[in-house]
């Protein structure tokens, strides 16, 4: 089955188009996406749409992008939609391609794999220098590094007739590092974050202490429950999987639970309430609200995405500078909100672009700095 491809464009910028339409046209823009290998190049697509050619009523996707969308629903890449301020829907319809906001002196790359790991002495090991070869570590506890760039934690027979050594692993801005604790909890921490461990756990609970952004994969053992503090909450569980956005400085923290249960506390006002998959806690002053919430959001950012969905600009200014390790212009910020879907694996350069697309908002970077203008 064929369709007129103006007609459904002019519907779909209305937003009277059906879902139907919605996703052919999503799906005609991912196609040029893929095709290109990089930032989306908007041409093909405008002209085909406005001289009123027949496209097929499917596009084919790349099997890993579309496992992606269908594990956690992420609509077509980079596809605008209205924004919640008022700003008509601009980006996919621009004449021209898109242009960088500044020349590739002025830009910044994305993050990678990066960390320190800070030992129970103070020494700070970069996790690059420790190699594949384990390390051992106080009381005879071991640490390798996978060749996919992870840390894992091993204890020996003589590990555990020794006292508990805490270790910490820190993410700068523009990095991101995975690590699994010595009872095979799996930790992927975001950029700007700080994990504090044992090398081992012992006695009756497992215990870390989180400042920033990380995503928990927590190995059940009813016996030993697994407990997450940071500076304003509490997060107590068995075996489950969830996101914790605990920044220091941020207003409110924030974990989403993806799978299994767990008891959320504000350490503030002694206040507990349980979690069930696809709801967020959220923790500021003496208050805990729980309430559903689009898992895309919060779990974006561990398929290398940005996904905004009436995110403020100011919000999107912090993640941006923790990911391309910039300073940010956070004064006098208009109140503005935006939809889209972006990946964070290109310059920082492609991303303010998208944003000026779609606002009135024009973006320099000077240096290692972005100013809003």
């Amino acid at each position: 089955m064929e369709r007129n491809a103006k007609e459904i464009l002019e519907k779909y910028k209305q937003g009277i188009c059906t879902e139907e339409e919605r996703t052919l046209v999503e799906n005609y823009f991912n196609s040029t996406v893929q095709t290109n290998g990089e930032w989306p190049k908007v041409t093909q697509m405008q002209l085909s749409f406005e001289k009123g050619k027949t496209i097929p009523s499917t596009y084919q996707t790349a099997s890993i992008m579309s496992r992606l969308w269908k594990r956690y629903r992420i609509v077509a890449a980079a596809c605008f939609l209205l924004l919640a301020c008022g700003l008509s829907y601009t980006y996919l319809f621009q004449n021209d391609e898109m242009t960088e906001v500044q020349s590739v002196n002025n830009d910044a790359l994305p993050g990678g794999n990066k960390a320190i790991l800070v030992l129970a002495d103070g020494r700070r090991v970069n996790v690059d220098d420790i190699g594949t070869a384990p390390l051992t570590l106080e009381g005879g506890v071991t640490v390798y590094r996978s060749e996919a760039g992870e840390i894992s934690y091993k204890s020996t027979t003589v590990a555990r007739r020794e006292s508990v050594n805490y270790n910490q692993i820190i993410t700068p801005n523009g990095g991101m590092y995975s690590v699994v604790l010595s009872d095979g909890t799996k930790v992927k921490l975001n950029a700007g974050t700080s994990l504090r461990y044992p090398n081992r756990f012992m006695g009756d609970q497992r215990v870390v202490e989180l400042t920033g952004e990380a995503y928990f994969d927590v190995k059940s053992n009813p016996s030993k429950p697994f407990i997450v503090k940071s500076s304003e909450q509490e997060i107590q569980v068995v075996g489950t999987r969830f996101n914790i956005q605990a920044y220091a400085g941020q207003a409110k923290a924030r974990t989403t639970l993806v799978e299994g249960k767990i008891n959320l506390k504000n350490l503030s006002s002694g206040m507990v309430r349980p979690l069930a998959p696809g709801e967020q806690g959220e923790v500021y002053g003496q208050r805990l609200v729980v309430e559903p919430t689009d898992l895309t959001v919060a779990m974006a950012w561990l398929n290398n995405t940005f996904v905004f969905k009436g995110t403020p600009i100011r919000e999107i200014m912090l993640e941006l500078s923790r990911w391309y390790d910039v300073e940010v212009d956070l004064e006098n910020l208009p109140d503005e909100t935006f939809y889209a879907t972006l990946p964070r694996t290109v310059r920082l350069s492609k991303v303010l672009s998208a944003l000026e697309e779609t606002s009135n908002l024009k973006f320099t970077i000077q240096g290692r700095r972005v100013k809003v203008q």
